[in-house]
């Protein structure tokens, strides 16, 4: 064999290269990683070591579950193990500190009903006590002649200086005194909170000064007033703050005295705060309030300013104007509006009973005097002649009022406005509805 040497291949040669340099490269990459495995294993074992001098563990459970970085808690720097995150500290800490007298949940049972729900006819066989009223016609409390009830939040709402506070003070007056609401109607007499804020004891001394300018009468003790006081030159807040926090002081009053019957609040926004809740949410409160009213045996009058008041002329009554959800919770409204020379008053109680009366608020400077004027539903105009229409025609529909009174070429609103009159005659129970639909009719309803 010869010595000659071989002969040089470029190609070969660039390969070669290629492979040393290769394999370098693997090898240092592979001491890099050996180097961060190590270091990751030492930090691992600090990390353990240092857990166990400040015996932390738990506290590091709690900012891994509230995401807080592990390592700016614990002050620790440069740590390259905390950059694995969160999700790997927890299970080095479960490994080493696994947690103690951890008991397994147990299944959240569904609680059966304790007893079951009472059905339509065991119901209907019940005997609940006849419906009672606060305010009503004559000594003799029947359902037909009630005004106000024995219990329950009612509101009273109206606009501005329309007067919602007189007329709630005339309430509050003779309840606590056995006297005539609007110099008219009988009340049950008892005991009275009248809790005030937009106002202080001056203006409610004023308010009485005008109603009683010469004696206060008899039981006039019985009315309580929580409002602003000065006593020495010092301001004292309300007892009733508002009902969140002041509805244990009801308790205490309501325990104290047994016989309140009327707590009126002026106005009830001051202490409901629902201002900025939902509609549904509004309803809900207030019906909590009717239900503590109901629970306890006692009437809450509610003022509240309203939007304008106006008269319906379909219904041929006052409504609001606008929409008020929570109307719902309560037990019924008032609604006032002031008239040129009377006041109109609708009571709207939820089961449907409504009234629409007059009354007249003589107020002067020195005196206050309201005096019921008559029934709003009174007979006048149109109702009048339907009211005589039916009662020279026993069992007479609406289409037929309505040919007697405008004639055969009578137009729609005239007959829509007839179909009101004999509903509103029909609610107010002077005329009812006898005989079927297609044959029957309307007939004067005789008095017994």
């Amino acid at each position: 064999m010869s010595d000659t040497p071989a002969k040089y291949d470029p190609e070969q040669d660039t390969k070669e290269k290629l492979r040393r340099n290769k394999k370098t490269a693997y090898g240092r990459d592979n001491q890099e990683q050996l180097a961060v495995k190590e270091k990751l294993e030492k930090d691992e074992s600090d990390f353990i070591e240092m857990v166990k001098k400040r015996n932390s563990s738990d506290e590091i459970r709690e900012y891994i579950a509230n995401k807080f970085n592990v390592a700016d808690r614990m002050g620790i720097k440069g740590n390259s193990f905390l950059a694995k995150g969160n999700d790997e500290i927890l299970r080095i800490l479960n490994e080493y500190f696994p947690v103690k007298n951890k008991s397994p949940q147990k299944e959240k049972e569904i609680p059966t009903p304790s007893r079951d729900f009472p059905n339509a006819l065991a119901m209907l066989s019940k005997n609940f006590p006849e419906k009672e009223y606060l305010v009503f016609d004559s000594s003799d409390e029947v359902e037909e002649k009630g005004l106000l009830p024995l219990k329950g939040a009612i509101l009273l709402g109206a606009a501005i200086r329309e007067g919602k506070t007189t007329l709630a003070l005339d309430l509050a007056i003779n309840v606590a005194t056995g006297g005539k609401f609007l110099n008219h109607f009988n009340v049950k007499q008892g005991k009275v909170l009248y809790c005030l804020k937009q106002g202080d004891e001056e203006f409610l001394h004023n308010k009485l000064r005008n109603f009683f300018p010469e004696n206060a009468p008899q039981g006039l003790e019985n009315l309580f007033i929580d409002t602003f006081t000065t006593d020495d030159r010092e301001s004292k807040l309300p007892t009733i703050e508002n009902l969140d926090s002041g509805q244990s002081n009801l308790d205490i009053l309501l325990k104290n005295h047994e016989d309140v019957r009327l707590i009126v609040f002026d106005m009830i926004d001051d202490y409901l705060n629902i201002d900025n809740v939902s509609g549904s949410e509004k309803m809900r409160i207030t019906n909590e309030l009717n239900n503590y009213a109901r629970k306890n045996d006692i009437l809450i009058l509610a003022l509240k300013h309203t939007a304008k008041i106006q008269k319906d002329y379909a219904k041929k009554s006052l409504t609001i104007q606008g929409h008020m959800k929570e109307l719902g919770g309560y037990s019924g409204n008032i609604l006032l509006r002031k008239g040129k020379d009377e006041h109109e008053i609708h009571f709207e109680l939820r089961e449907g009973k409504v009234r629409d009366i007059r009354a007249e608020f003589l107020i002067t400077d020195k005196s206050i005097h309201l005096e019921y004027t008559g029934e709003e539903n009174g007979f006048d105009g149109i109702r009048r002649k339907v009211y005589n229409t039916i009662e020279l025609n026993p069992r007479i529909n609406a289409k037929k009022i309505t040919v007697l009174i405008y004639g055969e070429s009578y137009t729609k609103g005239q007959y829509q406005n007839i179909r009101g009159e004999v509903s509103k005659l029909e609610k107010i129970g002077v005329i009812e509805r006898r005989g079927s639909r297609k044959t029957g009719g309307y007939e004067v309803k005789l008095l017994k």
